[in-house]
């Protein structure tokens, strides 16, 4: 075998196996559209135009995908050899995506820190804050404006954790409500950052809720 042959084997080879990996890629893109359409119908289902938007896509990803298995199948069965290495390739190719996939999403919509921080906030929001905007509402009248209101006469200081100074990300800030028509004040918070993942507590009531 001369060199030039060795090299079109290698490039065919390799080809084929990145045509492998884009078709791998068009799937899971294609399923990603799918949830994508699935969870703007449900948590707005008037918002048809993003859902149509996210169907659509999801279909073009989904016909590259196949067009491209269609194609390199084809390139395939003319090569026995080829095709048995392509084969073996595209396995660890899928492995090896499959798990990066799965390390993206877990770090990026689950950081482990940010659930940390949202079980210290449920602690605090609940022994600290909760006593002192009550004890806040029975002097005053009416519930603080702003968390800040509670220093120094109710809270020494603003626990770090419900500064919004220190945390630049919105994902990571907490949102103080006050609903003057139910006479009531809750706090709202995240613990992840893909949906459903906000929690709420109603600094009124002591309830607790975790979106669904």
């Amino acid at each position: 075998m001369d060199v030039t042959d060795w090299f079109l084997r290698i490039g065919r080879h390799v080809g084929i196996l990145c045509l492998n990996i884009i078709a791998v890629l068009s799937y899971l893109v294609s399923w990603l559209l799918f949830l994508a359409a699935l969870l703007t119908v449900s948590l707005a289902p008037n918002d048809l135009i993003n859902s149509a938007k996210y169907a659509g896509l999801c279909a073009l990803a989904f016909a590259i995908a196949v067009l491209l298995r269609r194609f390199t199948r084809k390139i395939q069965k003319k090569d026995l050899e080829v095709r048995r290495r392509s084969v073996a390739y595209g396995r660890w190719a899928i492995l090896i995506l499959a798990t990066a996939f799965v390390l993206f999403v877990k770090f990026t919509f689950f950081p482990t820190d940010l659930r940390h921080l949202a079980a210290e906030r449920r602690e605090i929001i609940t022994q600290q804050l909760r006593p002192a905007v009550v004890r806040y509402r029975q002097d005053q009248g009416h519930y603080p404006r702003a968390l800040g209101d509670l220093v120094p006469g109710y809270l020494p200081a603003l626990p770090p954790v419900l500064d919004n100074t220190h945390f630049p990300r919105r994902a990571y800030q907490i949102r103080y409500f006050v609903a003057r028509k139910k006479d009531s004040a809750s706090i709202r918070y995240r613990d992840c950052l893909g949906p459903d993942c906000g929690a709420s507590i109603n600094l009124k009531t002591g309830e607790y809720v975790h979106d669904r």
